[in-house]
């Protein structure tokens, strides 16, 4: 029998969409990259772990805040088709004691902090006057930054493109519907970057998903869909001519095709991440310096982000007692107790 117990909360993604917003995740992103450029809180790389024989591949990302006072670890497998079933996790420790406080189903907290993400970037790299979205894909990330760009920007229109015309144009219905920006299918990327102040590309491509002769002067990207060594959504021409930022510059430079792939195939290209959002948003980093600056926003998912949005929300849950509590063992008997008969 265990010797007392704690209280953990368990959350699932029905109860973080119930009960927040993309809006409210954007704040608590903001707030993980200011902490992590002012080093309190430390965050590792995404950890990749596969094994022959099978196409699962379990990845874990840690990292410690001392500022929010949470120790935690965002988990999840990857390479498998287990869309139906719980794949993501986050877990979240107390720093004070150790103490395994919540556990939260992470499909929809890994959706709103995507978004997020890319909405955090904008407010920091665009122009101020940037009206108009850009959107190459249409999947659930790509509903995404819709959703967390409206909440965090002023947007009077935006553009759509998907390889599938039905999609693009279901998914400009439902964008318009549900966030209030005019939504416009386009026939092709190109004629989306052509109309973008802010362009997101959300796709799960390989190769370049448009051609970089087609980015106009002072356009913002985001490029959220890619974080494979071997896979990149932007070609050569578009990375060489921008200023180049990320959410972890350590993550980014081992992990980004746009980055890795231009300097392996094509020998005297250079490209050199100028810092993180964390960085630009504190003042130690320089960001947008004219308006006919190409900026763009390199994101693959930190530890960072996912314990900054965690604490926020189970600190929220706490407060509303949300989700559901459990009570779990933290010691046991002395070991030379004798066993129980029977």
């Amino acid at each position: 029998m265990p010797v007392g117990s704690s209280s953990v909360r368990v959350l699932t993604s029905a109860c973080l969409a119930e009960n927040f917003t993309v809006g409210d995740v954007v704040e608590m992103v903001a707030d993980g990259y200011r902490a992590a450029a002012d080093g309190s809180l430390v965050e590792k790389p995404r950890m990749h772990v596969d094994a022959p024989g099978t196409k699962t591949l379990l990845h874990v990302c840690p990292g410690i805040w001392t500022g929010g006072s949470s120790v935690g670890a965002y988990i999840y497998t990857g390479g498998n088709r287990g869309q139906d079933v719980p794949q993501k996790v986050m877990m979240l420790f107390r720093l004070e004691d150790g103490g395994l406080e919540a556990v939260i189903e992470s499909g929809w907290l890994s959706w709103a902090r995507t978004g997020a993400s890319g909405a955090v970037a904008t407010r920091a790299l665009a122009r101020q006057n940037a009206r108009t979205l850009g959107i190459i894909g249409t999947g659930r990330q790509a509903r995404a930054q819709v959703a967390a760009h409206a909440a965090a920007g002023s947007y009077t229109e935006g553009f759509c493109y998907g390889r599938d015309e039905a999609r693009r144009t279901s998914f400009a219905a439902d964008m318009q519907a549900q966030y209030g920006i005019t939504m416009t299918p386009l026939p092709s990327a190109e004629a989306v970057v052509e109309r973008a102040d802010v362009l997101c590309t959300a796709t799960n491509s390989r190769a370049p998903v448009f051609d970089g002769a087609a980015v106009r002067p002072g356009t913002h990207i985001n490029a959220i869909g890619q974080h494979y060594a071997d896979r990149r959504e932007l070609d050569t021409r578009t990375m060489t001519g921008a200023r180049l930022y990320a959410d972890l510059v350590e993550r980014a430079t081992t992990e980004d095709g746009e980055l890795l792939i231009p300097q392996s195939l094509e020998p005297g290209t250079q490209l050199s991440v100028l810092g993180s959002i964390g960085e630009v948003l504190t003042g130690r980093c320089a960001g947008r310096e004219s308006a006919d600056e190409v900026t763009i926003f390199l994101s693959g998912g930190t530890s960072g982000e996912y314990l900054s949005v965690s604490q926020g929300i189970a600190q929220r849950a706490a407060e509303l007692d949300l989700g559901a509590t459990i009570e779990l063992a933290t010691g046991w008997p002395d070991e030379t107790a004798p066993a129980r008969e029977g």
